[in-house]
């Protein structure tokens, strides 16, 4: 039996609580499962398998669960270790363009 790797792991929990986010915003919205994936284009199952921590989105996936939650992606991906759901900060745009002078 193989090992998984660090990163391996590392995206596996990622997952996890990725998924326990999208669940737990999607109830603070009030949608039903079946309301998020038809607002957001996805299949009912699939988003089932998000939230379980299975499934691996792509960034269009992610697009358009944080386009139907009416959030920025940013917000919907920024999962803290203790699965709290809370505002990650966003990089403002004099931030960025300060860090790209440096």
């Amino acid at each position: 039996m193989s090992r998984l790797s660090t990163v391996q792991r590392q995206a596996m929990d990622y997952s996890r609580r990725l998924g326990q986010r999208v669940r737990i915003i999607r109830g603070v919205a009030g949608l039903t499962r079946k309301e998020l994936a038809d607002r957001s284009h996805v299949s009912e199952r699939y988003l089932a398998s998000l939230e379980l921590g299975q499934a691996n989105p792509s960034l269009e996936i992610l697009f358009r669960l944080s386009t139907a939650l009416d959030m920025p992606i940013e917000r919907l991906i920024c999962v803290h270790a203790s699965n709290q759901v809370r505002v990650c900060p966003v990089v403002s745009g004099e931030y960025r363009m300060q860090a790209a002078a440096v």
